[in-house]
């Protein structure tokens, strides 16, 4: 015959001879009654979580409300019939189910009830009161019937696992799927974390499409800013490559923990040149190519000596000045050719705070000034007298 049996150990140490140290429980049942059902049960969406003796679960509750302490006796009466178990404390030290009657009633209270401190009955009929009270002596009845006690037993089994020892709902009669208690809350969660995933999905294809919208108007808006500053011309392809470089630059630094330098502002730097020239010098710019910072200054003196004094003026106005490359072009000409980085925060303490920059005189092109132009900055002064020529006067880039 295929058994189903649970046994639980005492809570009390080995050592200790009573009844409730030197026993164990358990409880047997046959399988085969039990699998068909069970099966059914779960087929119909039914979970089956725990297979639990009723006995079992009504002793729950009584121990919950009565708080045995030792031995005691429980009479839970069905009818005509009864389960007559003994509690040492909180395990089951016999276990009997008879009929109600006489010679039952007096073989139990010679083995058992003379042990017990208290027999406690439960849901017992009024008829046999006085038959349970004549063969097995002093009781006492219990107020709740047999089913409130298994339902009790029940809720106290689902809330606390850990207090039902008798759980008959494992090996051959566990379920065949062991998710199947929580298969509903793990297609709850199935699903959220599919809806979860397709709102992040929905997410970044409408956050790429802005972008992408956005790009396009960007380009489209600087496609008509340049047809209009510059009508029936293409832009050119260096300054597309430049802007996708700076771009390229932008993105690799965007987890950079060092903010990008914004470029020189060559205008700035026009401005400290022009204030830097020497004032008691003659001489004609060639060529003027300014790149963030780098100047590159092309001038024409009257002898090579003023190349020098120009190279100085630039050094005190803020430049890194190099050697001046010098040659003469005919008895009374010299043209020279002169790098410099310009210092942005020298040259910007040589400024007052809260003073306006200076005006830059214009220069008209084959019509050369004499006169001393106006200051070009606190405390500078700058003279630029060109004689007539043909050619451009400034070629600044």
């Amino acid at each position: 015959m295929n058994l189903k049996i649970i046994a639980a150990l005492p809570s009390a140490v080995a050592q200790d001879q009573s009844p409730r140290g030197a026993s164990v429980s358990a409880i047997a049942i046959e399988v085969h009654e039990w699998k068909p059902l069970t099966d059914s049960l779960e087929a119909a969406n039914i979970p089956v979580t725990n297979i639990i003796p009723s006995a079992a679960l009504a002793i729950t509750s009584l121990y919950e409300k009565h708080a045995f302490v030792g031995t005691n006796s429980l009479l839970l009466c069905h009818g005509d019939h009864a389960d007559l178990i003994t509690l040492a404390d909180d395990c089951i030290f016999s276990w009997k189910y008879f009929k109600l009657e006489a010679a039952s009633l007096k073989r139990h209270k010679n083995l058992d009830l003379a042990k017990s401190k208290q027999a406690l009955v439960v849901d017992c009929p009024e008829a046999q009161v006085a038959l349970i009270r004549d063969n097995a002596g002093a009781i006492q009845l219990d107020s709740d019937s047999l089913i409130s006690h298994y339902l009790q037993g029940a809720n106290t089994a689902l809330s606390k696992p850990s207090s039902n020892l008798f759980n008959l709902r494992r090996d051959d009669l566990a379920s065949e799927d062991p998710l199947r208690p929580i298969s509903r809350q793990l297609s709850w969660l199935a699903f959220a974390v599919a809806t979860c995933l397709a709102t992040m999905i929905f997410g970044s294809w409408w956050r790429a499409t802005r972008i992408e919208s956005r790009i396009a108007k960007n380009l489209l808006a600087q496609s008509e800013a340049f047809e209009e500053s510059f009508p029936d011309t293409r832009v050119p392809a260096s300054l597309l490559r430049r802007v996708r470089s700076e771009h390229s630059r932008i993105m690799g630094s965007r987890n950079a923990t060092k903010q990008i330098e914004a470029p020189n502002s060559a205008t700035e730097v026009m401005r400290v040149l022009l204030a830097s020239l020497p004032t008691a010098t003659r001489m004609r710019i060639s060529s003027i190519d300014i790149r963030n910072g780098d100047l590159n200054l092309t001038f024409q003196v009257q002898h090579f000596v003023d190349a020098g004094v120009v190279a100085e003026a630039l050094s005190q106005g803020g430049f890194d000045v190099s050697q001046p490359a010098t040659t003469q072009k005919d008895a009374k000409t010299f043209e020279s050719s002169l790098q410099a980085k310009w210092r942005k925060d020298s040259s910007a303490n040589t400024n007052h705070a809260g003073e306006k920059p200076a005006a830059i005189p214009r220069v008209e092109q084959g019509n050369p000034s004499t006169g001393t132009p106006p200051p070009l900055g606190p405390g500078i002064t700058s003279r630029l007298t060109l004689p007539p020529t043909d050619e451009s006067e400034i070629d600044a880039k």
